[in-house]
């Protein structure tokens, strides 16, 4: 890296405005991330998601947000070049990429180092200085001084802000789902409800929003984890004064060149033989120096005189910390360095078995803090109960009294549609009186089902899907099911009247 070609103004920051300075190097060079970026990151997202089973979408979000230290050095290796006045094109990362694999220490940080929480403030170290063993310690202990601390708040800033933008978008999907199937796929994460084909679907979208989340939020993570480095640097370096000084050197350089010629220069010259004499040095000799020493006593006085003067008598009182003299006070007592790190340690085991536990209580009382999380549920409004339905009178008196046996011997005598609409007709009698569903007239079959599902246990649903995909067959295809689907219907009807009444009552 070369100072003189860097982008911004060096200097010394405090460490917060050097994470603010990231953020504001990538909003100025989003132009040079953004391609490569999304030319690295969609292809393999979509590579993860088609090898990945389709009832394990959550093994592919692991895997995606596990690999982000791979991002972390695609993203460093464009900052640091694009930093310092060097134009990358996509075919230059590309072909970096082997590179970044092999030599930056790749395989330590998605194993044993993944978890650390100064990932960026270590990235450049690996990468860029391309430190190993003794000298890489070495090296993180004097950055450590500084930044180390604001490293670590970045990374946990980092991580709450993708929680946010992935809560965010999760709860605009529930708000602009009209049948409220995303609300009920969330809830069956939960209490191991879920099985539908929407759920496939859903899952999807859960993984295309951590994709999202970590485009959004890893190219700031890199930039101010970089700038918190390059500040630690100049601090170090004293960056900002040899770029000063160069400066300076440069702008005399050009005045002299621009101005100078050779008459000018010996007039110069000519001036400062005349006005610059040595008597004033020879003035400035003698006022301070002695041709003479003195003895002891009258310098003594001198000195006080001189200390007497104006310059020197300007006092001040600094406070600062000093390590603690360890040959004083022998007798107070004192730990051990041993005892005080199992101390540590135990404290440290205690603190993460309670969050173990916390989880695993979690876990096992998951519907009961659901049902606390729960909104009050409100009143239920009065509804007209309708007494038609798709053309079939809906009301309990037009049903025979055994609905199952009179359905078999419409369906024995050749009358398959009549058989149907009896065991249809009779199971919307039964969700509209018994279960207490709000059916309207404008409702389709595919909303009777929506409206029924949260509300019924898992058995009851099936029934009805199953018994709803065969009336549409013969309704509205004329396509006559089978007679083993006619007779799982007929033998099964008496659960479904007999049912309890909702997943509640099921589970009481």
């Amino acid at each position: 890296m070369n100072p003189d070609n860097i982008i911004i103004q060096v200097r010394q920051r405090s460490e917060w405005e050097a994470v603010d300075m990231g953020f504001r190097l990538v909003q100025q060079l989003w132009r040079q991330i953004l391609p490569a970026w999304l030319m690295l990151i969609l292809p393999l997202a979509l590579g993860i998601i088609l090898l990945t089973p389709e009832d394990y979408i959550w093994v592919a979000g692991i895997v995606i947000w596990w690999l982000k230290p791979l991002y972390d050095r695609v993203l460093l290796h464009i900052l640091s070049r694009s930093l310092f006045s060097e134009k990358l094109s996509m075919a230059d990362v590309f072909s970096a990429l082997p590179g970044l694999l092999k030599n930056t220490g790749l395989f330590s940080a998605l194993t044993w180092r993944r978890f650390s929480f100064s990932r960026s403030y270590n990235l450049p170290i690996w990468q860029l200085e391309q430190l190993r063993g003794q000298p890489l310690k070495e090296r993180k202990e004097l950055l450590y001084l500084q930044g180390h601390s604001q490293a670590v708040a970045l990374t946990i800033s980092c991580l709450l802000l993708t929680l946010i933008i992935i809560l965010s978008l999760i709860a605009l999907s529930i708000f602009f789902d009209p049948l409220g199937q995303v609300w009920e796929y969330w809830k069956g994460i939960f209490t191991n409800a879920n099985g539908s084909d929407i759920d496939h679907i859903l899952s999807l979208i859960n993984y295309g929003i951590l994709l999202i989340a970590i485009i959004i939020i890893e190219p700031f993570f890199v930039a101010a984890g970089f700038t918190l480095y390059l500040n630690r640097r100049t601090q170090l370096e004293a960056w900002d004064i040899e770029l000063s000084f160069r400066s300076i050197g440069k702008r005399l350089t050009e005045k002299v060149a621009k101005h100078a010629s050779i008459f000018t220069v010996a007039a110069a010259c000519l001036i400062s033989l005349l006005v610059f004499q040595p008597t004033t040095a020879q003035a400035a000799s003698d006022e301070y120096f002695s041709r003479h020493r003195l003895p002891v006593k009258e310098s003594s006085e001198v000195l006080k005189q001189v200390m007497q003067a104006e310059e020197l008598t300007d006092l001040r009182q600094i406070s600062t910390w000093l390590p603690r003299d360890k040959n004083k006070n022998k007798d107070d007592f004192k730990l051990s360095d041993n005892i005080i790190q199992f101390i540590s340690n135990g404290l440290k085991m205690v603190l993460w078995a309670v969050v173990i536990v916390l989880l695993l209580m979690a876990v096992v009382y998951r519907k009961r803090i659901l049902a606390m999380l729960k909104p009050p549920s409100k009143k239920e409004e009065s509804f007209e109960k309708p007494d038609v339905l798709f053309g079939m009178d809906v009301r309990p008196d037009s049903l025979p009294d055994d609905i199952a046996g009179t359905a078999r011997t419409f369906w024995q005598q050749g009358e398959h549609r009549n058989a149907l609409s009896l065991l249809y007709r009779g199971a919307l009698i039964q969700l509209i009186h018994h279960d207490s569903l709000a059916i309207a007239d404008s409702h389709t079959e595919g909303d009777i089902l929506a409206l029924a599902r949260p509300l019924l246990s898992e058995s009851r649903f099936s029934y009805i899907n199953n018994l709803t995909t065969n009336w549409r067959d013969i309704a509205y295809a004329h396509r006559v099911p089978g007679d083993e689907q006619i007779e799982t219907l007929l033998t099964s009807w008496t659960g479904f009247q007999s049912a309890p009444d909702n997943k509640t009552q099921e589970q009481t």
